[in-house]
């Protein structure tokens, strides 16, 4: 049996739950998209002379004295010692790249680095700026606050479960019914966090575009077929009827 309530009230509480999803999973998408970078704790000059032979080959053209960077990575947590060129400065969220060595050691085997680390990594850094560093910061770095961390807390909650609330639970409630194109809805739904990252990275846009405009153009297409074709109960009805003719 249909429960579709009359009126308006459906259509605008699923629009509501949509566009709450489709604003709640951006700091999480934005956190995404930061996963190669993280905040400088301290840096230190580092001669030559100073660094293990083992090193020497992938030195390559790198200058010296170089820079040892202490960077903190959250969510996860960890601490990665980065050797690279440039000092970004202290506080300063940077993000690793053209990275061309990367390794996990105990940290007390490398005994110019005077602080422990979880990853030691040879690269460049480049500083990031701008409206989504902004963000980051405040929400994963420093002391996030009660507000950060339960934005940022709701925003993985609305990545985890947000699809299938928004495509599957609030239709049920609100129509009575689950359809196939739902599913398909849910799916697209979850492409929508990867997408959000990979155009904030600038990169890897295409996969996530693609599959998610497959999706969709399918959700639309099952649901007009579901919405012209005869429903189940009605059909399930009408047998019922002959057979008791």
């Amino acid at each position: 049996m249909d429960r579709s309530r009359g009126g308006l009230f459906g259509p605008v509480l699923a629009v509501v739950v949509l566009a709450g999803f489709l604003l709640a999973v951006i700091p999480h998408s934005i956190h995404s998209s930061f996963d190669e970078a993280g905040v400088v704790l301290s840096s230190k000059e580092v001669q030559m002379i100073d660094l293990p032979r083992w090193l020497e080959p992938h030195i390559g053209d790198f200058e010296t004295p170089g820079i040892l960077l202490e960077v903190q990575h959250r969510s996860p947590s960890e601490t990665i010692a980065v050797l690279t060129n440039s000092n970004p400065g202290k506080n300063r969220l940077v993000k690793l790249d053209e990275v061309v060595l990367r390794h996990h050691a105990d940290w007390r085997t490398h005994p110019f680095v005077d602080f422990g680390f979880d990853e030691f990594v040879m690269g460049e850094t480049v500083r990031q700026k701008g409206f989504f560093a902004s963000v980051e910061i405040y929400l994963h770095y420093g002391d996030p606050g009660l507000v950060a961390r339960t934005v940022s807390f709701l925003s993985q909650m609305a990545w985890l479960v947000g699809p299938i609330l928004a495509g599957l639970y609030i239709p049920y409630v609100i129509f009575g019914q689950i359809r196939l194109w739902n599913f398909f809805a849910v799916a697209s739904l979850y492409l929508y966090s990867p997408l959000l990252t990979a155009l904030i990275k600038g990169e890897g846009i295409a996969p996530p575009f693609a599959a998610l405009v497959v999706l969709g153009l399918l959700s639309v297409h099952i649901w007009n077929y579901e919405r012209r074709a005869p429903s189940w109960d009605r059909f399930s009805r009408a047998n019922m009827k002959r057979g008791m003719l």
